[in-house]
């Protein structure tokens, strides 16, 4: 049997006796649309959807206080298997109008009872004017999920073993929390200062199959992936007439020299073309010339940026290149006044079969591991190290080969014991690993051992350094994402060891890859995607979350939402928010970025890192047959299989 899921939750605020929303139900099998509504009203009288009357839980009304601001009311309300598409919902209600509604599209849940009864009702609930806990503990069989909803007049903490699953604050104290049963029943508490409750409770039903893959992109899939670095807080800015280098990576910082140290070890033989760049200031006189190096050398792959214009800047050619050379860029000012910088990105195709994402953490913080302590480092992004691990995991949303652990060590080793680094995935080491002696600087490389990781999985670096004194100081870390599905992460990520970068109420615009930053202004978040593509899946990673009300991530192209969007849930932190249920086809020349719409003047949201998968978009293999030598059956090309049948004239 499987175990209920939420599909997505998204949360509205109760305007006046009668509130209608406008919700769509996402495709899915065995689907359930469960409402909570939790708030000071006085009853609740009706929820429908598309015209369609919800079915009350019964037992799970319940509320206590006086009426208005001192009452206190939950309820749920269901319906099996909604429409799929987007329709009215309608609650209404009496009394008090402030209040949330929360509702779940919800998927591998039983069709004929979504719900287990609990007695002679469907639900359990109490209530109360002057408790300080309570607890119900629903029946329920292995694998059922258990939701709670409560609303109380002081601050709510939650039980053992419950993950927080909703926030409300229209009146503030209102919480859901999940749990999966382990067996024929489920406690589910909850602990506050003396104040007025309710509280209600279900066991929900798994479906006897289980839900589907989520939608995918189901056309030609190419090769390509495509490589973009971003530092939209402050740019880089490089002098009049004068010359900056900065390597392949997450970040654009520069230094005024090029060296072995400043490069991206490309490893993979392929090609690397469609090179773009964002300009956010501009007062030079005289054009001014971003250059790929490979191995300090010039190469044919460049654009030109012209004098006084700000913007994005497209250019030519392409790079092929053996997986044995280093790959730099060159920035040279024109002269006449100083440019500032943004953005770059590239594409890149392997010459073998699998498809390719470059994963680095680079940036001008500092990241010096200290004697006698273990660290933890992110895969991408801005670099920096933090003694929590939860801090630095990433959740890869897709899965594939990860290898070529790369440490570039330029910055010095003082200490006196022993530094081993290695890969971890799920709290526990891999097979990567890196070692350094006492004192000893140099830059290593991982040229043998990989590992094999899957959608779902944490992974981060960690670095264990030996007791004594000093430091290890480094400048990049580098390592690759192989999948054979033609799948690639685009992750813009903040330092691990910070607390994350900070949304403002309003609009947030965030590039798709390279440090985490944002923006109020959208064209400086934007970046031209270089082949045409499907975006599959969205992430977003938060490292503090004290909003009020939900917030809204959603990709962007060229200035206009796409179906690819979720809400943020007010209040829960530290969790992945992920989106796989639906696929946004996009062409060679749109403008992408990641919108998260906040509002409230009093929310609070850090971002750790927020993401999308990619897919080349591939016209597929051409065959050409002849009838009389071609042996009936199937054939592949291009990745692509196909079965072909010849009829002869």
């Amino acid at each position: 049997m499987a175990t209920p899921r939420d599909q997505q939750v998204l949360s509205y605020v109760i305007s006046g006796t009668t509130t209608t929303v406008s919700h769509t139900v996402r495709p899915g099998a065995n689907r359930l649309l469960l409402v909570e509504l939790a708030g000071r009203f006085a009853s609740d009288t009706s929820v429908t959807y598309g015209g369609t009357g919800l079915t009350l839980v019964s037992g799970s009304q319940n509320g206590a206080g006086t009426a208005g601001t001192a009452h206190r009311r939950v309820a749920m309300y269901y319906l099996i298997a909604p429409t799929e598409g987007t329709a009215n919902l309608v609650v209404v209600i009496t009394g008090n109008t402030q209040g949330t509604i929360r509702v779940r599209n919800m998927v591998d849940v039983d069709q004929s009872t979504p719900l287990r009864s609990q007695g002679s009702d469907l639900a359990l609930s109490s209530s109360g004017t002057s408790s300080t806990s309570d607890t119900l503990t629903p029946a329920t069989t292995s694998g059922d999920l258990v939701l709670d909803l409560i609303a109380v007049s002081t601050t709510p903490t939650i039980g053992s073993g419950q993950t927080l699953a909703g926030f409300g604050t229209q009146p503030t104290n209102q919480r859901s929390s999940t749990k999966v049963a382990t067996g024929s029943s489920e406690s589910m508490a909850w602990t506050y200062s003396s104040g007025t409750f309710a509280h209600c409770a279900v066991s929900i039903v798994g479906s006897t199959a289980t839900q589907p893959a989520p939608e995918d992109y189901t056309g030609s899939r190419g090769k390509k992936s495509w490589h973009v670095q971003a530092q939209i807080t402050t740019g880089e800015a490089v002098s009049a007439g004068a010359s900056a280098y900065f390597p392949v990576g997450p970040s654009i910082e520069s230094s005024g020299a090029e060296s072995a140290t400043g490069r991206l070890a490309a490893r993979v033989p392929g090609t690397w073309s469609d090179p773009e760049i964002y300009i956010t200031a501009n007062a030079t006189t005289s054009a001014s010339t971003l250059t790929l190096l490979e191995d300090g050398t010039d190469t044919g792959l460049s654009i030109t940026i012209t004098a006084g214009t700000t913007g994005r800047f497209a250019g030519s050619g392409a790079l092929s290149v053996d997986g044995t050379t280093e790959l730099s860029w060159r920035m040279t000012n024109g002269g006449g006044g100083s440019l500032t910088m943004s953005m770059v990105g590239l594409a890149f195709e392997p010459d073998g079969a699998d498809t390719v994402t470059v994963l680095s953490a680079h940036s001008s913080s500092a990241s010096q591991l200290t004697a006698g302590a273990t660290h933890h480092m992110g895969v991408q992004g801005s670099r920096g190290f933090t003694s929590t691990l939860a801090s630095a995991e990433l959740q890869l949303p897709l899965g594939g080969v990860w290898e070529g652990l790369n440490v570039v060590n330029p910055d010095g080793n003082t200490t006196t014991g022993t530094v081993d680094i290695e890969s971890f995935i799920n709290g526990a080491a891999g097979n990567q690993a890196l070692a350094w002696a006492a004192s000893e600087n140099d830059t290593q490389e991982d040229t043998t051992n990989t590992d094999t990781v899957a959608d779902g999985d944490l992974i981060n670096w960690r670095a264990v350094v030996g007791a004594g004194t000093g430091t290890f100081e480094t400048e990049r870390w580098v390592s690759r994402l192989i999948n054979e599905d033609g799948e690639f992460l685009l992750l813009s990520a903040a330092s691990p060891a910070g607390s994350g970068v900070a949304l403002s109420n309003g609009a947030n615009y965030v590039p798709m890859a390279g440090e985490c930053g944002r923006t109020s202004t959208e064209a400086a978040a934007q970046m031209s995607v270089p082949f045409d593509a499907a975006i599959k899946r969205l992430i977003v990673r938060l490292a503090e979350n004290a909003s009020l009300l939900p917030a809204v991530a959603t990709l962007r192209v060229n200035g206009a939402d796409t179906a690819l969007s979720l809400e943020i849930q007010p209040g829960i932190a530290e969790v992945v928010f992920s989106q796989p249920w639906d696929v946004v086809e996009v062409d060679a020349g749109d403008l992408l970025t990641i919108n998260i719409q906040q509002g409230g003047a009093n929310n609070v949201a850090r971002v750790r890192y927020v993401g999308v998968v990619g897919i080349e978009r591939s016209a597929g293999a051409t065959y050409t047959l002849s009838a009389a030598t071609y042996v009936p059956g199937s054939i592949t090309a291009g990745g692509v299989t196909a079965r072909v049948t010849v009829t002869e004239a």
